[in-house]
């Protein structure tokens, strides 16, 4: 089974209702409240995903609340944080901080509360509701992409106990290993359009958004200019120039990437003659 496929291939939950909470402006649906996370997060999140599916694969996990740990079949452990649950029965969604019957320590809920705060400073109410929520099941992925990115976690795992599924961020040296030895083997431009075709193939959201905030996040420099029947951006960093191209929908169009010229004062002085 892949790592999306028990999500995109069943049905979908209910919609929900705008959360109680502090906002700035009008109320956004939580739909869009979402988009807006995976929009900010989405990508960043996303991409370090494949160092902890190679580790773990299909494996079976048990957890260790006390002890902040998952253990998986193949021997693969890591340290977590809990984010949330997700109820499989009547599709609703509790955030960690708010369920202390769940007994899990105070600092395994460090993560939680930061999704909190941004949710505070950032006027989304679906980051702050105290209770139990109808959410759709397809928002469980993104709700991990968002902890994983906003909280700089290694990764995230849905571990589905049967009843619900834990959210949680996963912090493991072996994962990020695994990640830098991932992204060694093959070209930054190709990790970056497998993570925003992933994405974007599932997902509905502000495609332009979306890039510009995964490559800010690692670390391009970027300008936007309008070109006929949408817009460009250009990306450029250490040597490295992408090109992304969005019709007047904000449909991503074409991603492509070459070495980046060598600017006309970095070019090596040339030889002295006899």
């Amino acid at each position: 089974m892949s790592f999306w496929s028990w999500l995109f291939g069943g049905g979908q939950g209910r919609a929900q209702e705008p959360a109680q909470g502090r906002t700035q402006g009008p109320a956004l649906s939580a739909n869009e409240q979402m988009r807006q996370l995976l929009a900010r997060f989405g990508a960043l999140g996303m991409e370090k995903q494949a160092g902890l599916q190679e580790l773990v694969g299909e494996a079976g996990w048990s957890g260790d609340v006390a002890a902040q740990s998952l253990t998986f079949d193949n021997g693969f452990s890591c340290r977590i944080q809990a984010i949330g649950s997700y109820s499989l029965r009547n599709d609703t969604w509790r955030w960690a901080w708010t369920n202390a019957k769940a007994g899990w320590p105070d600092e395994a809920l460090a993560d939680a509360r930061a999704m909190r705060e941004y949710g505070r400073s950032h006027g989304l109410a679906l980051l702050l509701d105290e209770t139990d929520f109808a959410l759709e099941r397809r928002w469980v992925h993104a709700i991990g992409m968002t902890a994983s990115a906003l909280c700089k976690a290694d990764a995230y795992y849905l571990a589905n106990y049967g009843e619900g599924i834990l959210v949680c961020t996963v912090y493991s040296p072996e994962v990020a290993a695994k990640n830098a030895a991932i992204n060694a083997d093959i070209s930054e431009l190709a990790t970056i359009s497998t993570t925003l075709e992933q994405l974007f193939s599932n997902f509905e959201l502000n495609y332009r958004k979306a890039l510009r905030c995964y490559l800010k996040a690692k670390g391009f420099d970027l300008t936007e200019d309008s070109v006929a029947g949408g817009s460009e951006i250009t990306a450029r960093k250490e040597g490295v120039r992408v090109t992304a191209r969005f019709n007047e929908l904000g449909l991503l169009q074409a991603l492509d990437g070459a070495p980046a010229p060598i600017p006309p004062a970095a070019a090596p002085e040339p030889a002295p003659g006899p």
